[in-house]
This record gives structure tokens, C-alpha cells and sequence, in this order.
């Protein structure tokens, strides 16, 4: 048979057979006396004896001294003894679901679903690879960039010159010391000579049970996917974060089967976490099952339902960077969005661009079906070079796949350059180095990541209670670097200047005499050599909440959990707009809504909402451009408001003829 090399759409495959693997869930946790998550426990300590000193550094940046929650504690060992004194075949212990994997028999399901600490039986899910074209000649195909640094980045100029990767590796931000986790089918690494170098420092497959990630025929799309973010071979592939450190899990058999299941790739999560890698990436998306089967809907990319989008939200609520591909559905008619796991809440989806920076006809499109803004970030994913999975060979190559390993890379510069950034932090940076931050829609999120903008980007560093803002100036050289000041405005009418010293490039700043609660704004200020005065943002002052980390310029809330904080009122898209927009919203308690169009001089248009929501995200009210009395308005712009409890909310939409 002639097979495709896969970078585009996974389908889903779910039979059951006898034999065939399920998920178990049990009811609860081992319990002693209620004191299993006291730090003096031994259930404690088990659960912080599991991980490595490094997962804990990496989850005391985000949690502080909480690094240990209820999903750490094993599964209770009666409970798994149990089962497989039923002949059961245990495959996978996943305690963050309390939940075991297995292959069952179907005469013994019932048997199973009577147990008094069994809560529910589900199939797991067995996904088809749907095998697509995804390469072409390289030599043929790709176009050149002036080259623009001292390093020859050969055929893969253009992909990280689009999200000026090569300034930073000017500056030796490499990725060096930040460990990244990839997760895909088998990586062939060791013998090509873009690869070697990489430290690769644990590998497993998850498919076969053993540490072999390379022993499959067709290892063409992991190999490809860890070229986009590690490849280092002068004249032929640079990829952004070459000097990282590697954890590779292989959770996808696209050898002879073509079988992949979503358990393991949760336990592939798991253990990524377990070793303390940094970053988590992923190129893989889960969607449709095979005819005859129970597929995921798009109502269910919402964020909550597939194990493989809440296994990553929750690597990321223990401090983990997570990102995947948007998947490939935007050409195709009966879907068009992302997939899972991209839909989840924390997980970055990154959608892909050409060259010239317009949107691939093939990159999944948003939003969530709760409502919330897919993809977050775009890079580049059409004609991409990157290694092929033989040693000196090289493919040209399609795909949102590509695009996250990019954005993979640039996130470990961004901590290579800070290591004291938490995962939240660098979230928020990648997502305000965007290029779309202050316009973002469902086609391309906050736009395309400029590594440069995400490393001078100022954030936050703590030491004893003392915050400090921290910014690096980079790729100014008509600037007086001796005249660096920072800029707090105190209120409307009041101003603090403080000179600012050069360490390393990095500017650093106590911000003092502020409390808990505060919100902080600040810019920059500098002299050009002439003598000239500048700002860094000449229209706009950062903000922070004080006693927290995330500094937001423009996009102030880029995390939507299940239940809102607050009163949110999305930007319409399309905008502007003919002949219909979608308005999406989200409250954070049950509320009567109201959403009203008024015209320029405030006079009501029409009202396409009023009646009482529960808390949470909607994304389901459209405007045709037609008022109160049916009749067409005329083209210009408007203003339309959420009105919710004591809240009121307002943004400008266009509507055009």
C-alpha cells in the first residue's frame, strides 16, 4: 500500500470488541484519617517522591509551596488489585484522572461496572490516521530570504525570519537549559546531522512499552516536528531552540496499525510533568471516529470532554507550558475548527501562516464551542523545512504540525533568557507578542509570535517579597542606552522617573511603595543619540496587578476558565462585517443579559439579547445589521454593549455594504 506521510487530520477509530481497552474510574482516593495530602504524610511524600527535583522547581514557580494536590496521590492499591484479580490487563495507572486503562473482556464489563468503588466504565479511544500529501521537492518549492545574520540558516530562513528568531539567536538566545517535551510518533535523531547534537535526556514509547522512540518504519512526522524546533545544521535547518534539552515520549503507532489512543497519550502527559520538563509541545489532533461510532462533536471541543485536551490543562496547572497544533480542518466543510487538544483552556493552539504571513486555507479556525478565542498564536506552516527521517535528508512540509514546534522554540529563548519565568507568565508574553494582539479573531488568534517582541517584552521577577519589572532592548541601535528610565504613572496628573542601569542587557526595576492589589502602569522612556526622547509605547502604559506576575500591554485576559472571573465582552467577528457578525460573552454568575447595538450618537440600533444566563461562555448571538424595525442600517460604525447585573461593557463594531 502507498503511504502518505501524515501532517494533517487524525480521525478517530472506537470498536468494541472483546478485549478491547477501556478506561476505568474509581470513586475516590486512599484515605488515612483525612490527612493524606498533610505535608507529613506518607501519602504526601509518596506523591512528591513520584516526581523529579526538577518538576518540583518547575511547580514551585507557579504554586509556591502547594506543589502537591489530590490528583498526585496513587491510585488505591486494593482498588487496582482488585480488578486484576478479574483477569484484567492494567496498561496505564493515570492518578491525575484516578482512573487505570485496560484491556476487558466484554463478558466482564458488567462485572467491573457492579464494583462498589468503580464510578464509570468508557471505551478508550482508538483514532485512524488519515494519511495526506505533505511534502513536496524542497529545492523545487521553497524561496528564499535575504539572509540577515551571521548564521546560514539555508532553506529555513523563512520560517523563523517571520517570527524574528534570528535576532535572538544573534544575542545567543538559544534555548539553552530549558527542557522541552515532545510528544508525536518515533523521532529518528541520533544519526542525522541536524540532530545529533541534541541532548536528548529520556525517551518512551508509550506504544510498545519500552524506551526505544525509533523503531518504527515511518518515523517521518515526529523527526520532521523535532527539526522545526531543535534542528542546528549550518546551510540547511536553524531551528529556534537548538540548544535545549530533549524529552521525547512516542504515544502515536503510525507503523502498522495505525492505531492512536487517547491513553497514551494522557499517560505520555503524565509523565512528561513527572520529569520536569518546561515546556510540553505537541503536533498531534483528535476529532472523528470511525463510521458507526460515538465521534466527538465540535459541542464538545469545549474544553472539558476529551481526556487528551484535560490531561494537558492539567500538566499546565502544575506549571507546565502547553502548546499544540490547531489541527488542519480549515478547507474542510464538515468542521473547520480546532481540535482537540487544542480546545483546551491553558494549552496554546497555534494556527499556521504562509510566508507573507496570510492565513493557510488549511488551519483550523475558532473559536471553542463554548465560545472562547482558538487559535491563541500563528507561525509559519506552509513550506516549512525540517529534517526528514533519514540522516542529510530534508522535506518541505504542510501543517499546523509545524507551526507549534516554532512556537515551542521561541517560548524556550523566552526562558532561556528569564528562567525565572513561571509557565503563566510566559503564556501571557507569547500571546502579547502577537501581531494581531490589539485586533484578535477566530482565524488567527493574537497573530503571528515575534521572538523579539516576546524577549523585550518586561515581566516580573520576585526575591523575597520585592518585585522587579525586567525588560531587554533589543535591535535598537540608534538609542542612548546610558538614558533608560521607567515611567510609573501614579495617577492622571502624576509621574515617577527612574533611571535605569544596563546588566547584561536586561533592565531591571524594584517597583516600590506600591501594596497588594495595586495596579501598576509603566512604560519606558530613552534618548536617541541625538538627544531625542522616546517611548517604548508612545500610546499605552503596561499594567500589573501588584503581588502578581502577568504584565498585559494590550491582551488583558487570555485565560478563560470553565467558570469566568468577570464580566467579558468579546470583540464580533467577522469585524468588520456583511452580512452577519457573532458577538460572544462570558459572566461569571447567573445574570439577567442584555446586548444592545446603539449608533455614533448613542441612540439605540436594536437589542438581540435580553433575558437571564447562568454563569459561563456564550458565543451564539448575531447581528444581520438590521434595527428594531427590520430595516437594513447604513454602513459605518457602531457600538454595542453588554449589559449584565451592575456590569456594563462596550466595544465598536463596522458594518459594511
Amino acid at each position: 500500500m502507498y503511504k502518505f506521510i501524515f501532517y494533517f487530520l487524525i480521525l478517530f477509530t472506537c470498536s468494541v470488541t472483546a478485549g478491547d481497552k477501556y478506561f476505568i474510574y474509581f470513586k475516590d482516593k486512599p484515605v488515612e484519617n483525612n490527612s493524606k495530602l498533610f505535608k507529613n504524610s506518607p501519602y504526601y511524600q509518596n506523591a512528591l517522591t513520584s516526581i523529579s527535583y526538577k518538576a518540583i522547581e518547575r511547580r514551585t514557580k507557579l504554586l509556591g509551596d502547594e506543589v502537591i494536590d489530590e490528583s498526585d496521590i496513587p491510585i488505591n492499591t486494593d482498588y487496582i488489585e482488585s480488578i486484576e484479580q478479574l483477569g484484567v490487563e492494567i496498561v496505564w495507572k493515570l492518578k491525575w484522572f484516578n482512573a487505570v486503562s485496560c484491556y476487558i473482556n466484554s463478558d466482564k464489563l458488567n462485572e467491573i461496572r457492579s464494583l462498589s468503588f468503580v464510578d464509570k466504565v468508557k471505551p478508550v479511544g482508538k483514532f485512524k490516521l488519515k494519511r495526506e500529501p505533505d511534502f513536496v521537492d524542497s529545492r523545487e518549492h521553497s524561496t528564499s530570504i535575504l539572509k540577515t545574520t551571521e548564521l546560514n540558516y539555508g532553506q529555513s530562513l523563512n520560517q523563523v525570519q517571520l517570527s524574528d528568531v534570528p535576532v535572538l539567536h544573534e544575542y545567543g538566545i538559544t534555548g539553552k537549559n530549558v527542557l522541552i517535551g515532545l510528544m508525536d510518533a518515533g523521532f529518528r535523531y541520533a544519526e542525522h546531522e541536524a540532530l545529533s547534537h541534541i541532548n536528548v535526556l529520556a525517551t518512551r514509547d508509550f506504544v510498545y512499552g519500552d524506551d526505544d522512540v525509533s523503531n518504527d518504519n515511518d518515523v517521518s512526522h515526529g523527526t520532521g516536528v523535532l527539526g522545526m524546533v531543535a534542528g542546528y545544521k549550518e546551510g540547511e535547518l536553524i531551528s529556534p531552540a537548538y540548544d535545549a534539552d530533549f524529552i521525547l515520549a512516542k504515544t502515536e503507532n503510525i507503523a502498522v496499525e495505525v492505531n492512536l489512543e487517547e491513553d497514551n497519550f494522557a499517560a505520555g502527559v503524565q509523565w512528561l510533568e513527572a520529569q520536569g520538563v518546561d515546556i510540553i509541545s505537541t503536533s498531534l489532533g483528535y476529532n472523528v471516529f470511525d463510521s458507526g461510532e460515538n465521534s466527538y462533536t465540535y459541542e464538545q471541543m469545549d474544553g472539558k470532554t476529551a481526556i487528551t485536551t484535560v490531561a494537558l490543562d492539567m500538566a499546565y496547572k502544575k506549571g507546565v507550558l502547553t502548546i499544540s497544533s490547531a489541527g488542519n480542518e480549515g478547507n474542510v466543510s464538515t468542521w473547520k475548527y480546532i481540535t482537540s487538544p487544542a480546545d483546551g483552556f491553558y494549552t496554546i493552539a497555534v494556527g499556521s501562516v504562509n510566508s507573507a504571513n496570510d492565513v493557510a486555507s488549511f488551519s483550523s479556525r475558532g473559536p471553542t464551542a463554548d465560545g472562547r478565542l482558538k487559535p491563541e498564536v500563528m507561525a509559519m506552516g506552509v513550506g516549512c523545512y525540517s529534517t526528514g527521517p533519514s540522516n542529510m535528508q530534508y522535506r518541505t512540509i504542510n501543517g499546523t504540525s509545524v507551526s507549534a514546534p516554532i512556537v515551542a522554540g521561541i517560548t524556550a529563548q523566552l526562558l532561556s533568557a528569564f528562567p525565572y519565568l513561571n509557565n503563566a507568565q510566559m503564556r501571557q508574553i507569547i500571546i502579547e507578542s502577537g501581531d494581531n494582539v490589539q485586533t484578535p479573531d477566530y482565524d488567527r488568534g493574537y497573530g503571528t509570535v515575534s521572538a523579539a517582541r516576546a524577549v523585550s517584552f518586561p515581566n516580573i521577577s520576585e526575591e523575597d517579597g520585592q518585585f522587579t519589572i525586567n525588560k531587554m532592548f533589543l535591535s535598537i541601535s540608534d538609542i542612548d542606552l546610558s538614558s533608560v528610565s521607567i515611567v510609573f504613572l501614579l495617577s492622571p496628573d502624576n509621574i515617577a522617573i527612574t533611571e535605569l542601569e544596563n546588566s547584561n542587557g536586561v533592565f531591571g526595576s524594584p517597583a516600590e511603595g506600591f501594596q497588594s492589589g495595586d495596579t501598576v502602569k509603566f512604560r519606558y522612556s530613552y534618548k536617541d543619540n541625538s538627544g531625542n526622547l522616546h517611548y517604548d509605547n508612545p500610546d499605552k502604559y503596561y499594567s500589573f496587578v501588584y503581588g502578581q506576575k502577568n504584565i498585559s500591554l494590550v491582551a488583558v485576559d487570555v485565560i478563560n476558565d470553565p467558570v469566568p472571573d468577570n464580566y467579558i465582552l468579546n470583540q464580533n467577528y467577522p469585524n468588520p462585517f456583511n452580512p452577519s457578525t457573532t458577538i460572544g460573552f462570558a459572566i461569571p454568575e447567573e445574570s439577567h443579559v442584555m446586548i444592545t447595538i446603539y449608533n455614533m450618537l448613542g441612540e439605540k440600533v436594536v437589542t438581540l439579547l435580553n433575558e437571564e444566563r447562568s454563569e459561563g461562555y456564550y458565543n451564539d448571538i448575531t447581528w444581520h445589521g438590521y434595527d428594531s424595525h427590520g430595516r437594513r442600517v447604513a454602513s459605518g460604525p457602531y457600538i454595542y454593549r453588554l449589559a449584565a447585573g451592575s456590569h456594563n461593557v462596550v466595544k465598536k463594531l463596522v458594518f459594511i455594504k
